[in-house]
Formats: structure tokens, sequence, C-alpha cells
């Protein structure tokens, strides 16, 4: 499937528990839960990011 990529949005909420991340790609959403890791809330945010994409059947490379 073709995206426009110059219409994506990816929204993150690094929280205490969980960091949530809904990504919006021409009037879908896909949306991620994870565990945050307190000393590192970066690993949560990248998670989050594989599993996204995952759901999205999308690679880091389609947003280049």
């Amino acid at each position: 499937m073709a995206w426009d990529m110059t219409r994506a949005r990816l929204a993150v909420d690094i929280g205490g528990t969980f960091t949530d991340l809904a990504l919006w790609l021409d009037g879908q959403r896909f949306s991620a839960k994870v565990l945050t890791t307190a000393s590192a809330p970066e690993q949560g945010v990248m998670t989050g990011v594989d599993l996204i994409l995952g759901r999205a059947k999308l690679e880091p490379r389609d947003f280049a």
C-alpha cells in the first residue's frame, strides 16, 4: 500500500508506568502501549515505535 508520508503524525506520551504511542496516517490510526523503563524512558519509545510501525506494516526507511 502506498502511503503519503507527508500526512503522517506520531504522538508519544511517556508516563510513569506506560508509554503510549499513536500514529495517524492517511486517516488511519494505529496505537501501542509499552512499559516505561524509568531509568531509560527512550527504551519504551523505541520499543513502541517498532511495535506501531509493525502494526502499520511500515519500516523506518518508509519515512526517509
